[in-house]
């Protein structure tokens, strides 16, 4: 049975959904909704869901494209991966995202030749790189900043109860380097 399904994400501590309810006006039958969720999919379970529940010929109802997506690559590759799937998106806040009607199905038709592309240039951009290493020889990497004897002397410097600003200011490497190096100690 074809029908229309909204997503809405909701900002920390917000406890009524007027996106909710917007959603619903609009004619979505079903509504999941993500409370103080981020844009990270493993921060959003009901986006998976929704996902998962959506088939060809629904259409996925969203107030705005930033509900779904954190940026221009994310929404590309939603829009693109929604439409090879037969499932339309409708934004209440762009009009002109509707991929039920005939030209924003040109628009996400656009957006999938443009993720076509994106990849496109990242494997030609990869096989470039590759072409170039074998003529001229390996690109030459910036050598660790925190060479082995950097290390033994942070670690020391730690056990002696120095902070970790200190330690980065006696060896010379930004704090970043020290926190960083701590942690990976901590991991092994």
């Amino acid at each position: 049975m074809v029908q229309v399904v909204g997503y809405a994400r909701l900002p920390r501590g917000s406890r009524s959904s007027g996106q909710e309810r917007e959603l619903t006006e609009a004619g979505a039958a079903r509504v999941f909704v993500d409370r103080a969720a981020s844009t990270r999919l493993r921060e959003r379970p009901e986006w998976a869901r929704c996902l998962r529940f959506v088939q060809r010929g629904d259409t996925l109802l969203i107030r705005s494209l930033d509900r779904v997506a954190s940026g221009e690559t994310t929404a590309v590759r939603i829009i693109s991966d929604l439409h090879r799937r037969g499932v339309h998106l409708r934004s209440l806040d762009a009009p002109a995202l509707d991929t039920t009607t005939a030209s924003g199905l040109a628009i996400a038709e656009f957006a999938t030749a443009l993720g076509g592309l994106r990849e496109a240039a990242d494997l030609d951009d990869d096989g470039y790189r590759r072409r170039f290493e074998r003529i001229r020889g390996p690109v030459a990497r910036r050598s660790p900043v925190m060479t082995p004897e950097r290390l033994s002397a942070a670690r020391c410097l730690r056990r002696q109860g120095h902070t970790v600003a200190r330690i980065a200011a006696l060896l010379g490497v930004g704090v970043t380097t020290i926190i960083t190096t701590f942690a990976r100690d901590a991991q092994r």
